[in-house]
């Protein structure tokens, strides 16, 4: 069962790169009325705690993992109101490693299968409005971006609200 209210770590595009899917992100949700949200690939999803020690936790992180790129290859879509259409992210080594390492400093302990993803919108479409969104926007991407920095993020699923607490560079 998903947690209304949780935290998370996102990867966040920046410069050409964000411009690019904040624009379609906008696009897309002002022509079917859905929520705003920044770009990003969550590399952990849904876990709770006291804010001051996700702080800690997400600081080691950072200290721990190294910057490294996230590969955006084609849009998808799922029957998920929070996976509705997005772009698959390349499940490389470094991004499944940087997962774990995340997982095992969170006490993160479920077994959901990891699915790294840039969600473009969220809401419930059918799979033919689903399939014009793709036609809007195209259905290859293949952009790339260095993750510099990690986000400890606050999640609020009722009022449909992300707000970054904090971004932490990573150490090269």
């Amino acid at each position: 069962m998903r947690k209304p209210y949780s935290y998370l770590i996102w990867l966040m595009p920046y410069g050409k790169v964000n411009g690019r899917l904040s624009k379609i992100i906008n696009e897309l949700s002002k022509k079917y009325n859905s929520p705003r949200f920044a770009p990003h690939v969550t590399l952990l999803g849904s876990f709770e705690g006291f804010e001051n020690e996700l702080f800690i936790k997400a600081k080691n992180l950072s200290n721990i993992i190294k910057p490294f790129e996230v590969e955006l290859t084609k849009a998808s879509y799922l029957n998920e109101f929070f996976r509705s259409l997005f772009i698959l992210v390349k499940k490389d080594q470094r991004l499944i490693k940087n997962h774990e390492i995340g997982k095992k400093l969170f006490n993160i302990s479920e077994n959901k299968k990891f699915m790294p993803h840039l969600s473009l919108i969220y809401g419930n479409f059918n799979v033919k409005t689903k399939k014009e969104m793709i036609k809007l926007i195209g259905k290859n991407f293949n952009l790339k971006f260095k993750a510099k920095s990690i986000y400890l993020v606050h999640k609020n699923e009722v009022d449909l609200k992300w707000t970054v607490i904090q971004k932490f560079d990573l150490k090269n």
